[in-house]
């Protein structure tokens, strides 16, 4: 994340007031965490992608019209913009499927993607 931060991939911000409200009427609604909940908010005000593996925000993003890339699809882009090695890439990996489900079939097609870059 640090990376991925000092490269500009990913911003830190705080939500305005109207931010806050939407993010309380998409938690409203059902189904997702404040974050995910505050990250669609802010992405639908500012127009700009963002990150989410929840199914219920990726139903709600795409209702929105908003452009969304899963964890292991940002692990993938750092790994083929070389912010991240092999190594951590494969290491990173394996960590996310300890917390959320990979189907063998992508995760097979993401390391097959990664191992095509060059060192």
């Amino acid at each position: 994340m640090e990376k991925a931060v000092e490269a500009g991939w990913i911003k830190i911000s705080s939500l305005t007031t109207r931010q806050l409200h939407d993010a309380e009427m998409y938690r409203a609604s059902g189904g997702m965490g404040k974050g995910e909940a505050e990250s669609i908010a802010l992405a639908r005000s500012k127009r700009i992608p963002l990150i989410l593996d929840d199914k219920y925000a990726r139903e709600l993003a795409v209702t929105l019209g908003l452009n969304f890339l899963g964890t292991a699809a940002v692990l993938l882009e750092a790994r083929l913009a070389g912010l991240i090695s092999k190594k951590e890439f494969l290491e990173s990996l394996r960590e996310l499927a300890k917390v959320m489900w990979l189907s063998p079939e992508v995760a097979a097609e993401l390391m097959r993607l990664a191992e095509e870059v060059k060192e």
